[in-house]
């Protein structure tokens, strides 16, 4: 299982080629992969081919328009034809049923387990200090922000999760890593 961000999946583009067995790909947030010309979309759309199953999720599937629904439909589902255009409410249901199913929250949060959250604090290796250097060299705040992962193998960041990943692999119940990056007070 391999957890990652829109941003960061640009990357890992160059080692989409050797996945092969991408059983199944969920999006979360997939409201941002409406726009066809964006980089995440066009990157989440290779995935979506290459992978067996994808699951698309989002609170807000149709913010402005229409067609930006149909064009999530269509991620999934290229083979449904989905009229956006001058259609009842009922027919357009109709045709995005086999690709949309719709959860009301109050439904979905008695069925979550407890959230567990664990802080694990890192020190950046050597290759993650030479990146965050050159970031606020360059005073880029967002590679400063993610300089503790693009060393890839290198990175401590990296380690810790695959590390967690592979100490998971023996046990029944799923996990979902997740990595955000914050700043550490400094303050005493």
């Amino acid at each position: 299982m391999g957890v990652t961000t829109f941003d960061s999946l640009g990357w890992f583009e160059t080692y989409l080629d050797q996945l092969s067995d991408l059983g199944a790909l969920v999006v979360d947030e997939a409201h941002y992969i409406k726009n066809p010309d964006a980089q995440r979309t066009m990157r989440t759309i290779e995935l979506i081919r290459r992978t067996d199953r994808a699951i698309l999720l989002t609170g807000t599937p149709m913010e402005n328009r229409l067609d930006e629904f149909v064009r999530l439909v269509s991620y999934l589902r290229p083979d449904l034809v989905v009229e956006a255009q001058e259609v009842s409410a009922v027919r357009f249901r109709r045709q995005v049923a086999p690709a949309y199913l719709r959860r009301n929250q109050e439904d979905v949060l008695t069925e979550l387990p407890e959230l567990v959250e664990t802080d694990d604090w890192l020190t950046m290796s050597a290759s993650d200090m030479r990146a965050y250097r050159a970031a606020v060299s360059e005073g880029n705040f967002a590679k400063m922000r993610y300089a503790a992962m693009v060393s890839g193998a290198k990175s401590a960041k990296v380690e810790r999760l695959l590390r967690s990943r592979r100490r998971g692999r023996g046990k029944r119940s799923p996990a979902l890593l997740c990595s955000r990056t914050s700043a550490r007070s400094s303050k005493s």
